[in-house]
């Protein structure tokens, strides 16, 4: 088995991912080393950090909402031809970005009509209110001339009575 300078590995994998990284085929055949001994190195940095402590690997479906959406947010931004090497950077496949924002459309389109009830329910309670105000005036009135009755028949007796 050939060995590497660990230079040479590093030279290779930053040529494997930055935003213009050649495809491990494309880059075994350009330098002579095997796909797989390329393969092999980009996943081994991966999971290796740049100090030699293992890095957390994630899978992208265990992503939080808000890796997703800034993933497919980098993703819509880019060249057509800068998408593959994003995707390869970050362990993804176009399928899965089409997924992501078919949910992110989902998501807010259903705000969106929950707005629209919402709006319709505040619309509603509004002329609710309304005509609440306008009965508790009128009980209020008819409060106010009971209590204008009452006193009126106190001072000057039933009516009939003389």
């Amino acid at each position: 088995m050939k060995q590497y300078s660990e230079k040479l590995k590093a030279a290779m994998i930053k040529k494997l991912v930055t935003r213009t990284g050649l495809s491990a085929n494309t880059l075994a055949q350009e330098s002579g080393i095997p796909q797989q001994t390329l393969s092999r190195w980009l996943r081994e940095s991966a999971i290796i950090g740049q100090q030699g402590e293992p890095m957390e690997t994630k899978r992208p479906k265990d992503w939080p909402a808000l890796e997703k959406f800034n993933a497919v947010a980098d993703y819509i931004k880019l060249k057509p031809s800068e998408q593959g090497s994003f995707l390869r950077t970050r362990g993804l496949h176009s399928a899965q970005i089409d997924i992501w924002k078919q949910e992110i459309m989902s998501v807010l389109d259903s705000l969106s009509k929950r707005k629209a009830k919402k709006d319709s329910k505040d619309h509603r309670i509004k002329e609710l209110e309304k005509e609440l105000q306008i009965k508790d005036k009128a009980l209020a009135e008819a409060a106010a001339l009971l209590i204008l009755k009452k006193k009126a028949h106190a001072i000057w007796g039933e009516p009939g009575e003389d």
